[in-house]
């Protein structure tokens, strides 16, 4: 299920889990990922099958850039996204492992477990816009988010792109969790 508009006030949730895979990505990615977000209803699930779509318009609208800084932005940033892995630790992996259709337990579960976050992305050269599949096994971090006892941080789309720096970035996503 989609927003059907986005704001200046939009915000953006997703799980604390991702914090830290989220903090360590490059800015170009950040924002795309973020942008992409911002049409997920965090309050529903959405199909398996949804492919989200972000436009060169959208991206310039949003970060306030040229038409052709959006181009190789949207197509860089895809292509990251694309080889980003969900990195969960020994205790994420116990604690999730129903939910996630892990079948680890306390006894069997690994130090660490790296999970795609995207089935695909794809570039639309002709139309300016890009697309971006997730994975079921991260679509539980974007999802279903309210009532889910606050493990989930909150961000205020526009503050987000207009962040040029991933330290600033990784600051302001730290104070949004707590």
């Amino acid at each position: 299920m989609n927003k059907t508009a986005v704001s200046r006030l939009t915000k953006v949730r997703h799980r604390n889990e991702l914090n830290s895979t989220l903090s360590s990505l490059p800015m170009s990615a950040k924002k795309v990922l973020f942008l992409v977000l911002s049409k997920i209803n965090t309050k529903n699930e959405f199909d398996d099958n949804h492919i989200f779509y972000l436009t060169a318009n959208e991206y310039v609208k949003w970060v306030n850039v040229n038409i052709d800084t959006a181009y190789c932005s949207l197509k860089e940033g895809a292509i990251i996204l694309d080889n980003v892995l969900l990195k969960l630790k020994h205790e994420e992996i116990i604690e999730l492992s129903d939910e996630l259709q892990l079948l680890f337990t306390s006894k069997n579960a690994p130090d660490y477990i790296n999970l795609s976050l995207t089935e695909f992305s794809a570039y639309y050269k002709n139309e300016g816009k890009i697309g971006i599949k997730f994975t079921k096994s991260a679509k539980q971090y974007l999802c279903k988010l309210v009532g889910s006892e606050k493990k989930y941080t909150t961000q205020i789309l526009l503050s987000v792109v207009k962040l040029s720096s991933v330290n600033a970035s990784s600051i302001y996503q730290l104070i949004r969790k707590k």
